[in-house]
């Protein structure tokens, strides 16, 4: 991992898988809903190739878009937020004033289809750091004052997605079945994985998060800073759904480091 101050890439290739450490117990009790998400334009086809190439934030525009509706954002559980490029991250600078979730979905071809879509296999792996406090109400944020350190590596629509989020002194993995931010988060039906750290997140830190999708068998498996943790099966990833990948904020002040996007099959 390179230091904050340096500027460098972001490249979409292929990236290696470490060995596994095993999973974490979970606990029984469930955080509201981390809250976030977007506005903005639909998402358009990029010229990139089917090769994933090599993305750079240092140079824009980046292939991500807010892909909620007006309908969506009107609810005010869903925000565009300020996505913006600076210093080789891609950032979100916007605070929110209550529970919403801030969505950058992506539109490149690196996930094998156009459009942002993932052939049936893939991987996906993103490193996320929140960079600066946001002064908010803890009911208006999980996690307050830094939020969220998360990465949605499937993605369907703002009601149907996998989490993959840490906040204070936890990390966790939510299938997003129809749920909303602000809305009550079963753990013993949504949560998958979750594990307490050794100490508490702060501003700085960063938080690598990868999966391994199989929409054939609905498996995901999880990986967090490196290592493997655990694989679960949902139905809805589906062959029959189109999934993308996407970031995101829940109204707090995170960027994006690496993302690493591998398709795994030539569907």
């Amino acid at each position: 991992m390179r230091t904050w101050n340096r500027p460098w890439k972001r490249i979409f290739t292929a990236f290696t898988v470490l060995a596994a450490l095993g999973t974490a117990a979970c606990q029984a009790q469930a955080p509201s809903g981390p809250g976030g998400g977007g506005g903005g334009p639909s998402p358009t086809p990029t010229a990139s190739p089917s090769d994933p190439g090599t993305l750079t934030f240092d140079e824009g525009p980046a292939p991500f878009t807010d892909p909620t509706t007006p309908e969506e954002r009107a609810s005010t559980r869903y925000s565009s937020g300020n996505w913006l490029l600076s210093d080789g991250f891609f950032m979100q600078t916007a605070a929110a004033p209550s529970q919403t979730l801030m969505i950058q979905r992506y539109t490149g071809n690196a996930l094998g289809k156009p459009n942002g879509y993932a052939v049936s296999r893939y991987r996906a792996e993103a490193a996320v750091q929140v960079y600066e406090e946001t002064p908010t109400d803890p009911a208006d944020m999980v996690g307050a004052p830094t939020g969220i350190w998360g990465f949605i590596p499937y993605y369907l629509d703002a009601q149907h997605f996998v989490l993959m989020m840490a906040t204070g002194r936890e990390a966790m993995v939510w299938v997003v079945d129809g749920l909303r931010p602000g809305d009550t988060w079963d753990a013993t039906t949504s949560r998958k994985w979750h594990v307490y750290l050794p100490q508490p997140l702060a501003v700085g830190d960063t938080v690598t998060w990868g999966a391994r999708i199989n929409s054939e068998t609905s498996e995901f498996e999880v990986f967090f800073n490196g290592d493997r943790k655990t694989t679960f099966r949902h139905p809805m990833i589906s062959a029959t759904a189109s999934p993308s990948v996407a970031l995101v904020s829940n109204g707090n002040k995170v960027r994006y480091d690496t993302v690493t996007l591998e398709p795994l099959s030539q569907d």
